[in-house]
C-alpha cells in the first residue's frame, strides 16, 4: 500500500500529522486551535499526508480569532494558529501523496483567503447593527411548536437567572441584561454561516456595542460545555446565564412530555442535565435548585409537574457521583431523600467516601441501622427526656446532644467531615441503649417516648446520610 502511497495504520499517520503540527508550534510560537472534530476529520480523509504551511494575508489578521478559527476549520483540512489569545499568519494544510509544494501552498492560501474574504463580509454585514435590535426578531423563530418561539425562551431564561440571580448573590440587572441579549446572534450572518459560534459571536459584537465587559463574556460564554469535555465558563454572570440555558433545555422538554427513555432524547435533555450537575459541582455552584425549578414552573407549558424535572436532574446527579469515584452505596447513603443542595450532597459523598473502609464506619453503620430498623414506620413527633429511666438512655440523651450541637455546627461550615466525625461517637452509647433499654416495652407512653427518642436520633443522622444503606462486612 505505501508503493501506492497510503499508510494504512492511523497511529503511523497521527504520528506524521502531530510531528508536522508540533513543528509549526515551535517555528512560529504558536498553538494550534486544533479541536476534536477537527482531528477526527484530517486523520481519517488523508491517506499519504504531506504536510504544507501557508500564510493569512495581514489584511484579515484583524478579524476576531474565532472567526479566522471557523473559517478554516470548515475546510476540513486546514489547522488553525493562534498566539496571546488572536490568530497567528499561518496555518497548516495537508496535501495527499507528492505534488509541488509551492503550488500546493499557493492553491491551499487562495481557498483560506476565499473563505476568509466572505467572513470578512459577514462580520460587516453583521455590524451594520447592534445586537440588541435583532431581540425583537426572535419573535419570528420558532424554537418549538409546544414551547413556542426563541423569544419565548429568552424569557424563561431571563426568569430563571432572576431567580439564579437571588440564589447566588449576583447582580441582577447586569444577568437580566445578558440574558436578554444571549440568544441575539442567533440572527447574525456570522452564526448562520458558522453555527459552532453561536454566543461566540454575541459576545463579540456586544463589546463592540458596548455592552459591560461582564454582560459580554456571559454572553460568550453561555453556550458552554457543549460536550462532555467542553471548558466550563469561567466568570459568574456567565456561569449564571449557562445554568440558565441548560436549566431551560431540560425543564422545557420534561415539561411537554419529552422525558428521555432509553436510547431515545432527540432535545438533548441527558446531555443538558449532566452539563447542569457539572456546573454545580465543578464550579462549587451553592444553591437550591429545587426550589429554583419550582419557582419558574408556571412559565413553562405541558403537564408534567416539577417533581418529574427533579426526578430526572437527581438521577443525573447518581450518575455524576459515580463518574466521580463515589461508590453505589455510599451514593445511595447521600442520595436516600432528594435535596437541591446538589453540591452539598456531592461534599456530603466525599467525605463518606473517605471513611469507607475504617471499621469505626462500619460499626457505626450497623448499630444506625438498628436505629433505622426499630423506628421504621412509626411518625412520632417529640419525646420527653424527663420520662426516660434508664441510664442507658440518659447517656445516649447527653451523647445525642453533645452530637448534635457539633453536627449542626459543622453542616452550617460546609464541613461534612466534622459531622461524620461527631456522628461516630453515637457507636457505643447506641449499643449500649440497645443491650439495656426494651424500646417495644409494654407501657405504650414509655414505648412511644423512646420510639420519640430513636427518631429524633435517627433524624440527626440523615441529615448527613443514611448509613444503613452502606455495605459493611457482617
Amino acid at each position: 500500500m505505501k508503493e501506492v502511497r497510503v499508510i494504512v495504520d492511523p497511529e503511523e499517520r497521527a504520528g506524521i500529522l502531530r510531528e508536522a503540527i508540533r513543528a509549526v508550534e515551535e517555528e512560529y510560537g504558536a498553538k494550534a486551535a486544533l479541536s476534536e472534530d477537527l482531528w477526527t476529520m484530517i486523520l481519517g480523509q488523508t491517506e499519504w499526508p504531506n504536510p504544507v504551511v501557508g500564510r493569512i494575508p495581514r489584511e484579515f489578521l484583524g478579524l476576531p480569532e474565532p472567526v479566522v478559527v471557523a473559517a478554516l476549520r470548515e475546510e476540513g483540512k486546514f489547522v488553525p494558529f493562534t498566539r496571546a489569545g488572536e490568530i497567528a499568519e499561518v496555518f497548516l494544510g495537508f496535501a495527499e501523496g507528492e505534488g509541488n509544494p509551492e503550488v500546493i501552498r499557493r492553491g491551499y492560501e487562495r481557498v483560506v483567503g476565499i473563505r476568509l474574504r466572505d467572513a470578512m463580509d459577514f462580520f460587516a454585514q453583521d455590524r451594520r447593527r447592534t445586537l440588541e435590535s435583532r431581540v425583537p426578531e426572535l419573535k419570528g423563530i420558532v424554537y418549538e411548536a409546544r414551547l413556542g418561539t426563541v423569544w419565548d425562551r429568552v424569557e424563561r431564561i431571563r426568569a430563571l437567572c432572576r431567580a439564579l440571580a437571588r440564589e447566588l448573590s449576583l447582580p441582577q440587572d447586569l444577568l437580566d441584561r445578558a440574558a436578554f441579549l444571549c440568544k441575539a446572534d442567533l440572527l447574525t450572518v456570522m452564526v448562520r454561516e458558522f453555527p459552532e459560534l453561536e454566543g461566540v459571536m454575541g459576545g463579540i459584537y456586544a463589546r463592540l456595542d458596548g455592552e459591560r465587559p461582564e454582560v459580554a463574556a456571559a454572553i460568550s460564554e453561555h453556550v458552554r460545555p457543549r460536550g462532555k469535555g467542553d471548558e466550563l465558563p469561567q466568570t459568574p454572570l456567565g456561569i449564571a446565564l449557562s445554568l440558565a440555558d441548560k436549566l431551560d433545555g431540560v425543564i422545557g422538554p420534561i415539561c411537554v412530555g419529552e422525558v428521555p427513555t432509553g436510547s431515545r432524547d432527540p432535545y438533548g435533555v441527558r446531555r443538558r442535565g449532566s452539563a447542569i450537575v457539572r456546573l454545580i459541582l465543578e464550579k462549587g455552584l451553592r444553591l437550591q435548585l429545587f426550589r429554583v425549578i419550582e419557582e419558574v414552573r408556571p412559565a413553562y407549558p405541558g403537564t408534567e409537574p416539577a417533581e418529574t424535572v427533579k426526578k430526572f436532574l437527581w438521577e443525573r446527579l447518581r450518575s455524576a457521583l459515580e463518574e466521580r469515584g463515589i461508590s453505589y452505596d455510599v451514593a445511595e447513603a447521600v442520595l436516600f431523600e432528594m435535596d437541591g443542595d446538589f453540591l452539598g450532597v456531592w461534599e456530603r459523598a466525599q467525605a463518606l467516601q473517605a471513611l469507607v473502609g475504617r471499621k469505626e464506619l462500619s460499626d457505626l453503620a450497623l448499630a444506625f441501622s438498628r436505629v433505622r430498623n426499630i423506628t421504621r414506620g412509626h411518625e412520632i413527633q417529640g419525646f420527653d427526656p424527663g420520662l426516660f429511666q434508664e441510664e442507658a438512655e440518659n447517656a445516649l440523651w447527653q451523647a445525642y446532644l453533645e452530637a448534635k450541637e457539633r453536627v449542626e455546627r459543622a453542616l452550617a461550615q460546609h464541613q461534612p467531615a466534622q459531622a461524620l466525625e461527631a456522628l461516630l461517637g453515637l457507636k457505643s452509647p447506641i449499643d449500649r441503649y440497645f443491650d439495656d433499654v426494651l424500646v417495644m416495652c409494654e407501657d405504650q407512653k414509655l414505648r412511644e417516648n423512646r420510639l420519640g427518642f430513636l427518631l429524633a436520633l435517627s433524624r440527626l443522622f440523615l441529615r448527613v446520610a443514611d448509613l444503613s444503606r452502606l455495605v459493611v462486612p457482617t
